[in-house]
């Protein structure tokens, strides 16, 4: 059983997206976790297939909509999809393939190609990241990223087993609702959990600016850098786990932060 789970907020475009993910043939179920009590989203609830859990949250926070979701998929396997993302069939198989027979435990989306690259802000960093291991213990590279218009890692759509999913613990979702980071921080705390991932496949997103965005009135760099910083702190204190583990998970080794090159961080042996 493949299940897709999409965090929304009035986006109408999420039609588009469930459609091509049901007509994909690889997708069994989309379950849409939406925070807005005003979103109509009855005509997707009423396709085979679909469940729409609803939330009368004032905020939109996509960690705990997700993890709302996580809670009530029963088995198989999760895509992380986005309600503005259209999928062909042969760029998620592409995905599905590293999971289900290259046995990786994780698989996050290799490529997003923007569908209108002229209105995309400009002038934005682009931050990557790079998880390693040597004799020392783990290592954590964030990085700068070349940054393009029309084309970039699409982070935030993984895919991998339920049941990994849960021992990761799910998203962070105390970060007060500001955007930005969520997905690298998953990436970043099932690698040094020990769980294998890498990226493959491609998509389309449906271009928009940021006004569409739930920011908590900061800029998009603002919001995703101080949940960077939520981030690298849960990390380095051992916090590696999210909200939704039920075991435990012991990880003895050191990690190392290192930002743009520098060396700034260090955790103490846990």
């Amino acid at each position: 059983m493949r299940t897709a789970l999409i965090a929304h907020r009035r986006r109408p475009s999420v039609s588009q997206a469930v459609d091509s993910l049901l007509t994909s043939g690889l997708i069994d179920a989309v379950v849409i976790s939406s925070s807005g009590a005003d979103d109509d989203l009855a005509h997707l609830a009423a396709l085979d297939g679909v469940t729409v859990l609803h939330s009368d949250a004032a905020q939109f926070c996509k960690s705990s909509l997700l993890n709302r979701g996580l809670r009530t998929i029963d088995g198989g396997t999760v895509l992380i999809a986005d309600a503005d993302v259209i999928w062909s069939s042969e760029g998620l198989r592409r995905v599905i393939d590293v999971v289900d027979r290259q046995r990786t435990d994780f698989c996050w989306l290799a490529q997003v190609e923007e569908s209108s690259p002229a209105g995309m802000p400009e002038n934005r960093t682009r931050l990557g990241f790079r998880v390693a291991r040597d004799t020392a213990g783990a290592r954590v590279e964030i990085f700068e990223e070349p940054v393009s218009a029309s084309v970039r890692p699409g982070y935030g759509m993984i895919y991998g087993a339920l049941e990994s999913f849960r021992v990761v613990g799910g998203y962070t979702d105390d970060w007060g609702g500001r955007w930005g980071w969520e997905d690298v921080d998953f990436l970043l705390r099932c690698q040094l959990l020990g769980f294998s991932a890498r990226s493959a496949g491609w998509a389309t997103h449906l271009s928009h600016g940021d006004d569409v965005r739930s920011l908590s009135g900061t800029s998009k760099e603002q919001s995703r850098d101080a949940n960077l910083a939520s981030s690298r702190a849960d990390i380095l204190a051992g916090r590696l786990q999210g909200p939704l583990a039920t075991t435990v998970v012991a990880v003895h080794s050191q990690i190392r932060w290192i930002e743009n090159g520098v060396e700034a961080f260090v955790s103490t042996d846990s």
